[in-house]
């Protein structure tokens, strides 16, 4: 009798144990598929989002500018469409108030002569970003990168190629202060590392990617060939490999 219920029982088990090892690595793959999902937004800020709660520091308006933002986003294909080259626009500029306390900043992007070109805007401060469109109403040219929180004013359906920022929950958002980092600190490694990922967005050529730098809060103007700051054209640029590759 000992010996049926042992056999009966390796009937049993063993094709519970098999399932479970089959099974292991899919359900793992879907663990990750789910954490990379999630990976933009913080904890903080998916607990807000499911209680309307604020916590963890984040602001409802915080996370409403989030799904704005998202809603008003092109598609990665729009985005690389016709874009042959990526500009880096550095607004090294950041408010004196504390975190939180700072009102957003208006800043104004004029892509309007940027057919084939991109702008990577690396900005620190809040800010409220209008944009002027590309002539030929390109999608997703403009993308943002940076530590707080952005909004967009008065911006046409699809402008926005896509973001990464910290106070959506993105921690390893480059910021404006790391392009000022000198050679082997980690501030520039996580510079370099974010400018590759944005090329590799657009599809253009690392060697194309040129960076400008302003160090205070003023209009950008983007062409194709390149970008200035107020009312000054495009002025010298310093090539993203010869920054990120020593």
């Amino acid at each position: 009798m000992r010996f049926l219920l042992l056999v009966l029982g390796a009937f049993v088990v063993f094709p519970l144990v098999l399932g479970y090892a089959l099974t292991s690595p899919i359900r793992s793959k879907m663990s990750e598929m789910a954490s990379v999902h999630n990976s933009v937004l913080s904890e903080p800020e998916r607990s807000l989002r499911e209680t309307t709660v604020a916590s963890g520091g984040t602001s409802a308006r915080a996370v409403a500018d989030y799904d704005r933002l998202v809603r008003n986003a092109a598609t990665p294909e729009q985005a690389r469409r016709a874009t042959s080259a990526l500009h880096v626009a550095v607004v090294e500029w950041a408010p004196s108030e504390p975190p939180g306390k700072a009102p957003p900043a208006e800043l104004h992007v004029d892509l309007t002569d940027a057919a084939r070109a991109a702008v990577l805007v690396l900005l620190d401060g809040p800010a409220q970003l209008s944009i002027a469109p590309p002539r030929d109403h390109a999608a997703g040219k403009l993308a943002v990168e940076g530590f707080s929180a952005f909004a967009m004013r008065n911006a046409p359906p699809g402008a926005l190629g896509g973001f990464r920022i910290r106070d959506f929950g993105v921690a390893n958002a480059a910021t404006a202060k790391d392009f000022t980092a000198p050679p082997g600190d980690h501030k520039r490694g996580r510079l370099c590392e974010a400018i590759m990922a944005w090329a590799d967005f657009y599809q253009v050529e690392f060697d194309a990617v040129r960076i400008w730098r302003t160090a205070k809060l003023q209009s950008i103007k983007a062409t194709d060939a390149g970008v200035g700051f107020g009312a000054s054209p495009p002025g010298g640029a310093t090539l993203a490999r010869g920054m990120c590759v020593e």
